[in-house]
């Protein structure tokens, strides 16, 4: 009677080693998945900051090109051409534009020209019409 008691006994101590390593197998995995979900997770935290950045830099980028298209331009068309004509003989041309034409802009508002120039050249080079004024100016 002992003796099977102590054969039961042993193969309940194995059957509980086998369980024992069983779950400890199933732990050393489950560690496995949570560090590599954990890995997956920082990795995932690091892409959302990168794309954060981006898209800050990508809205300011646009934001410059916005105020930069939306500054007014003006086209000046059969303003006569002149020789040794540069910026700087543009720029009053279209003073004196404005004076004539509008002398309560000239003496309310600051105008301030960014770039005027020639357009580079003739529309049609039978016509004999000078080349328009461009002016951009600054916001």
């Amino acid at each position: 009677k002992c003796l099977k008691e102590l054969m039961e006994l042993k193969t309940k101590a194995r059957e509980l080693r086998e369980e024992c390593r069983s779950l400890r197998s199933r732990c050393d995995q489950l560690e496995e998945r949570v560090s590599a979900m954990e890995d997956e997770m920082n990795e995932m935290k690091r892409e959302g900051k990168f794309r954060e950045k981006r898209i800050k830099r990508n809205e300011q980028s646009l934001q410059e090109i916005w105020d930069y298209v939306k500054r007014p331009n003006l086209r000046l068309i059969g303003v006569p051409e002149s020789d040794g004509e540069n910026g700087t003989k543009l720029e009053n041309t279209l003073q004196d534009i404005i004076q004539e034409n509008f002398p309560n802009l000239a003496r309310q508002a600051n105008i301030q020209i960014q770039e005027i120039q020639r357009t580079p050249q003739r529309y049609s080079s039978r016509r004999a019409t000078p080349r328009h004024i461009i002016v951009r100016f600054t916001s």
